[in-house]
């Protein structure tokens, strides 16, 4: 059985080893937490 995990930010090549879920989850919620103090960060258009 293959896993998949989302890559929340582009890297030049792939982690050695998946990415454990607590990390995953921290970085979710720091982008949570980004967007509700200024929601124009990720919205900007480019």
């Amino acid at each position: 059985m293959e896993r998949y995990y989302c890559r929340i930010f582009e890297t030049p090549k792939p982690p050695k080893k998946e990415p454990d879920l607590d990390t995953v989850l921290s970085q979710i919620a720091k982008l949570v937490v980004t967007w509700l103090v200024s929601p124009t960060i990720l919205l900007d258009p480019l």
